[in-house]
């Protein structure tokens, strides 16, 4: 089950991506207004879960240990990793910007391996290497044809540079998390305060420097920011639950599949035509066979 909860939080990151990307394109909020509406609906809703999950089951032992690395966590992937995911959408598009954060399953698999001391059998990393290899194949394919056979030109360099910078504060985040619930082991304290201390940060941060930016979105909260907020609220309880049942680099290898989502919902509502290609159907086979193996062995 690890494993399906892993690939529901790549789907519900690709609809924040998605949802983010048609809230640029109206242009009413910018990228700091749209990330605080985000982390607004992130904290509420994750604070009625908190509440919920309080009257299931008593709290479980909160240590600081635990409480530290979920702040680090929210800090690092909610404010830090989502902030420059937006500015990176805004740069390159849905499409082009998930090819970027499909490098995410790397940094985190060298925090797993490395800092975690997690031990990969060989097959993991056959299957590492499939869903990496099939999701990139798709993104690239996808993002090429969004894109006319464009080149990269210097703004995508830079949203590469920024999605590259966006991919390493994800994957610090998701490895913090990881220590969090090993520490604590409850995913709705765990995104609750993540979430909470994300929305703090930023809060004192546009205080300081852009009050008028707090006030607008405070006063005009943007319905497609505050779905992307929704849709990763969904994501991260599941990706809570799924680092509870497998490693972390198993998890983000296989929420590597986010750039397939993408493409599908962009297709959607971002009003793209797309056409079945060879690297959308090789990709798909490829990152099928990677969690099969994953789930399997």
């Amino acid at each position: 089950m690890g494993e399906l909860f892993a690939l529901i939080n790549a789907a519900g990151w690709s609809c924040g991506m998605v949802f983010a990307r048609r809230a640029q394109q109206r242009a009413q909020v910018g990228i700091l207004g749209g990330l605080y509406c985000s982390l607004l609906v992130n904290t509420v809703i994750n604070l009625m879960m908190f509440l919920g999950g309080l009257l299931a089951q008593p709290l479980p032992p909160v240590t600081v240990r635990g409480m530290v690395f979920f702040v680090l966590g929210g800090v690092c992937n909610s404010l830090i990793g989502r902030g420059l995911l937006f500015y990176t959408v805004s740069l390159l598009g849905a499409a082009r910007a998930g090819v970027v954060k499909a490098t995410t399953p790397v940094f985190a698999l060298l925090c797993g391996v490395f800092l975690l001391h997690e031990v990969i059998a060989p097959l993991d990393w056959l299957g590492i290497a499939a869903v990496l290899c099939g999701v990139l194949t798709i993104a690239i394919g996808g993002a090429r044809r969004n894109q006319g056979g464009a080149a990269w030109d210097g703004t995508a360099v830079r949203g590469v540079l920024f999605g590259l910078l966006a991919s390493l504060f994800l994957a610090l985040g998701n490895l913090f998390r990881k220590l969090g619930v090993s520490a604590i082991p409850s995913s709705s304290v765990g995104v609750f305060v993540g979430s909470l201390s994300a929305l703090s940060v930023l809060s004192v941060f546009l205080l300081i420097t852009g009050p008028g930016i707090l006030r607008q979105a405070l006063r005009h909260l943007d319905r497609d920011y505050a779905v992307s907020g929704l849709s990763t609220s969904v994501a991260l309880y599941f990706l809570f639950t799924s680092l509870q049942m497998i490693p972390l680099s198993i998890a983000n290898s296989l929420t590597a599949a986010e750039p397939l989502f993408t493409l599908l919902l962009g297709r959607l509502l971002l009003g793209r035509q797309e056409k079945p290609t060879t690297a959308l159907v090789a990709g798909a086979l490829s990152t099928v066979l990677g969690a099969v193996l994953l789930a399997c062995f």
